[in-house]
């Protein structure tokens, strides 16, 4: 009986760590690529491996291209992306990538008013 537990756990700790790194579907390669997460990151995060990330992500934009103009735009210049509240700290000089905006960028600004720990709070927007 012992030897006979002993053989299913061990089958079973072989079989579980292929069931828990399964890659991720293409449509959240998709959605991972479009929030701005890197090839690397989300290779790391689906246990995949690039060249499979990047194929994906090529056949996206590719597919993309044929999408009407408007979509590619993007969010104008000044549109808020988050609401104002004490996110914690944050450079207010700081720009990062935004896919959202029509530039790629989004900065944050300040909010009126005070956070309890201090400092002001703030939201992104996207910027020039």
């Amino acid at each position: 009986m012992r030897t006979w537990i002993g053989g299913v756990l061990a089958v079973l700790i072989l079989v579980m760590p292929g069931v828990a790194s399964a890659a991720c579907s293409d449509s959240k390669v998709k959605q991972l690529h479009k929030a701005g997460r890197t090839i690397a990151a989300i290779a790391s995060q689906c246990s995949m491996e690039r060249s499979d990330v990047r194929a994906i992500v090529e056949k996206d934009e590719e597919e993309g291209s044929d999408d009407d103009a408007e979509s590619d735009k993007g969010l104008p210049d000044g549109t808020r992306l988050m609401g104002c509240g004490c996110h914690g700290a944050v450079a207010a000089w700081a720009v990062r990538p935004e896919p959202r905006c029509a530039s790629g960028r989004a900065r944050p600004r300040m909010c009126a008013g005070m956070c309890p720990m201090g400092g002001a709070p703030w939201s992104d927007h996207c910027a020039r």
